[in-house]
């Protein structure tokens, strides 16, 4: 449900996706859309600082994100809540 809200919403993209969990994989998997993400780590690396991660998100049209630091992290460099699916929070710009 995600990844078709993800692609609903920000067809041309580019989104932020947080690889912070495995099922990350599955929503860019399931958004079609893999060359319009842009991770928010490099997948396997350790995680940096939330406001780090959120600073790499700054040229996406939205966010997808299950952490609540990400989001708010997120949210102080202009991204605004769109929707929630489950553990996953929805942000764009």
């Amino acid at each position: 449900a995600v990844g078709d809200e993800v692609r609903r919403r920000w067809p041309e993209g580019p989104w932020c996706l947080e690889l912070q969990r495995q099922d990350a994989l599955w929503v860019e998997w399931r958004s079609g859309a893999s060359r319009r993400v842009i991770p928010d780590r490099v997948y396997g690396a350790a995680p940096a600082a939330p406001d780090e991660r959120a600073r790499r998100c700054v040229g996406a049209r939205g966010a997808v994100t299950s952490s609540r630091e990400l989001e708010e992290a997120l949210g102080a460099v202009g991204f605004r809540p769109a929707r929630r699916r489950g553990p996953w929070a929805l942000l764009e710009r």
